[in-house]
């Protein structure tokens, strides 16, 4: 559902991607929406009020540079098997994020997004590629990770443990840790 409200802003009810996803328009028009779900990765490419913005483990998502994005619930959960990344759209240009609410999330990685309001932003288990302002962000710890187990998937806690030779299980690596085959 669209409404435009013929004052200079566009307003939706609820907008899921279930796919790739692009939210933006031409006009550049602000855009206030009530939720946004994202199922794979996505971009928002204008100035936008968001009540609630839902993205998905294992998936990247971009904001556009000097753009501001006014969220109230940033539900960004990634887990151990799947970060949620958060980026701005050109690398070094920061995308604003502003709230009147804090957000705490797990297991994010992090660049070119800053905090551009008074209230906490917590990451935790989390990557920061920098250019972060405002937000709190606690890294996990580096580990020494072995291949085991034969053949299969990166990404399959199944293959990774450590020790040499140990039982799999471990989170898949980060970019922080030491691998070893």
């Amino acid at each position: 559902y669209m409404f435009h409200s013929g004052n200079g802003f566009i307003e939706y009810q609820t907008v899921s991607f279930q796919q790739d996803g692009v939210m933006g328009n031409d006009n550049f028009v602000d855009m206030r929406i009530d939720t946004v779900r994202f199922q794979r990765n996505g971009s928002l490419l204008n100035d936008m009020t968001l009540l609630n913005l839902q993205l998905s483990r294992g998936f990247e998502y971009r904001f556009a540079s000097d753009r501001t994005f006014i969220i109230r619930e940033l539900l960004a959960e990634g887990g151990c098997e799947g970060y949620v990344s958060l980026r701005s759209t050109i690398p070094g240009e920061e995308a604003l994020f502003r709230s009147a609410f804090d957000f705490t999330n797990n297991y994010l990685i992090l660049q070119d997004i800053h905090n551009a309001g008074t209230t906490t932003f917590l990451a935790d288990n989390s990557i920061d590629l920098g250019n972060n302002d405002g937000w709190t962000i606690n890294s996990p710890v580096p580990r020494t990770l072995y291949w085991v187990n034969d053949g299969g998937g990166w990404y399959e806690s199944v293959h990774w443990s450590l020790s040499s030779g140990g039982p799999g299980g471990e989170c898949p690596p980060t970019p922080l840790d030491d691998v070893i085959f």
